[in-house]
């Protein structure tokens, strides 16, 4: 033996007896929280690698994300939740909608006040309705609406106890098993008219495709400040929030052209955009999607 590693091993004999004198002894329970902490981060380990040998087998997609966002001027959490519909939208494939609902007293009982159950006859919100029918697939009255709540492609959802998954779920949209959304062309044909392209479905499924068009109109931004709730006194920042929602035709599968006619907005503040969406029917996924800003000044 050298004497280099007569040394070495003499060196690592005495820290090692140092160590051992002078650690303190570790209790069974911490000794068992430490494992389980260790199996944790072997297991998210593993998650990783087993998802990243799943993306290399798959075929990345340009499909349209498209992103919806429920939220209320009382609700806490929606602040967050709009920051990260806004940092998602830097994707040019992310389709970011936010569906505002600012006037639920209205309409919704005071002791309940998160279900779709009127007081009163009338109208029910837009977006109060757009999520229910999302929550029920429109065969229930009563039915419980969070906020905040992302709703991915017409079928995936997360509310406040999941958003940690909401970059991933994204991350995951631009792979075609998980996305498989056909894109609509959309474009100016003049000042106050939208030509609206639909794709055709090469491979139709066995059931006849009967499915309606949506045209939404959306705002860049609105600003508000909340007088009540537990943001009272906070001025907060909502991003492309939903004004309008129209039913303007239906899809077959095959390739169609639709025009309609717009109101361009006329204040700078109001500008934003048009969105359309395909589905089956409201509350199920979205088989196609478009966006088109407004023009320049």
């Amino acid at each position: 033996m050298s004497y280099f590693s007569i040394q070495r091993n003499i060196g690592f004999w005495v820290v090692g007896l140092i160590l051992g004198f002078c650690a303190p002894s570790i209790p069974h329970a911490q000794d068992s929280d430490l494992k389980s902490q260790i199996r944790a981060a072997e297991h998210q380990i593993n998650t990783k690698n087993e998802q990243r040998k799943r993306e290399s087998t798959m075929g990345k997609t340009n499909a349209p994300i498209v992103i919806e966002l429920f939220t209320a001027s009382d609700c806490s959490a929606c602040v967050y939740a709009d920051r990260m519909l806004y940092d998602a939208m830097k994707d040019e494939n992310v389709i970011g909608l936010s569906c505002y609902i600012n006037d639920r007293a209205s309409y919704i009982d005071k002791q309940d006040y998160r279900t779709l159950n009127p007081p009163t006859p009338g109208p029910v919100d837009k977006c109060v309705f757009r999520q229910w029918t999302y929550l029920t697939g429109s065969r229930m009255i009563d039915s419980y609406l969070n906020t905040p709540e992302f709703v991915i492609g017409g079928s995936q959802k997360l509310s406040t106890g999941n958003l940690s998954l909401f970059e991933s779920m994204i991350k995951e949209q631009s792979y075609i098993p998980y996305n498989q959304t056909l894109p609509v062309k959309m474009e100016w044909l003049s000042d106050n008219e939208i030509g609206i392209t639909l794709p055709e479905k090469i491979s139709l499924a066995a059931r006849t495709i009967n499915a309606g068009v949506w045209i939404i109109r959306y705002k860049n931004m609105m600003i508000e400040k909340v007088e009540n709730g537990p943001n009272a006194g906070k001025v907060l920042r909502f991003s492309n929030i939903i004004q309008d929602i129209r039913h303007i035709g239906k899809w077959y599968g095959k390739e169609r052209m639709i025009k309609i006619s717009v109101n361009r907005p006329a204040d700078i503040k109001d500008r934003g955009g048009y969105v359309v969406f395909v589905q089956n029917m409201l509350g199920e996924p979205i088989l196609a999607a478009g966006r088109l800003s407004d023009p320049a000044p």
